[in-house]
């Protein structure tokens, strides 16, 4: 019986090992590492230069998008600029005809009191600030000089009026004294409404479109009115 059994074992040892199991341990070549290794080099590159190449292609939409929304923002605040300009141009020519109409009623005397006058403030009180926020240097200074004259040739107008009044009032003949008074502000008046004439002839000849232009009596040419 013992020698049934080691005759058996021996056999058992003898046996070589099922193809299966033999070919999972086989030995792998060195080549098919090396194809194994690239083929995963390969993939990983391709994976970074695909996040590569959408990072950079996010960041260049992003800045496109923020060049286009910066160009519309400055496009937007430029006709912004252009329709403030234009209607405070439209009472620089308003106020400038007054100022030139003040200086024939004084030397007519047709209108002591200077009723038939009417100066226009509004649209430059309303629009100033954003007008100053939006223009250049030249034109902040410029503008805000005129109507600075204007509302000083205002205040003038309505002392003068008062002081005429009062005159009349106190149903005498002025003396010499309201008489110098009087002709020290009609001069005064005669002044600063030559001074409003001539710098809103200057602020339409410079930024003035051809219409604004024609209503101040200002003489244009055909490149003048295309630039416009």
């Amino acid at each position: 019986m013992l020698a049934v059994v080691e005759q058996s074992v021996r056999k058992a040892a003898g046996r070589s090992v099922d193809p299966p199991f033999r070919k999972a341990h086989q030995h792998v070549p060195a080549s098919g590492c090396m194809d194994i290794l690239t083929d995963f080099t390969v993939q990983v590159l391709s994976g970074l230069v695909g996040v590569f190449a959408g990072v950079v292609l996010a960041l260049w939409t992003e800045r496109k998008r923020n060049d286009q929304e910066e160009t519309q923002g400055r496009e937007r605040l430029q006709q912004e600029l252009k329709d403030i300009r234009h209607s405070i141009l439209s009472s620089v020519v308003r106020n400038a005809s007054e100022a030139k109409r003040l200086v024939a009623l004084q030397s007519g005397g047709r209108d002591p009191y200077l009723f038939q006058l009417s100066f226009e403030t509004a649209v430059w009180d309303a629009t100033s600030e954003q007008f100053v926020r939006l223009a250049g240097l030249e034109e902040r200074v410029g503008f805000t000089r005129f109507f600075d004259q204007v509302h000083r040739l205002v205040r003038l107008i309505d002392f003068h009026r008062s002081v005429r009044a009062e005159s009349e009032l106190r149903g005498v003949r002025p003396d010499q004294g309201d008489e110098d008074l009087l002709a020290g502000l009609s001069d005064r008046l005669d002044d600063v409404a030559e001074d409003v004439r001539l710098e809103g002839v200057v602020l339409v000849s410079d930024h003035g479109t051809p219409l604004h232009k024609r209503l101040m009596g200002l003489q244009t040419t055909p490149a003048a009115d295309e630039k416009k």
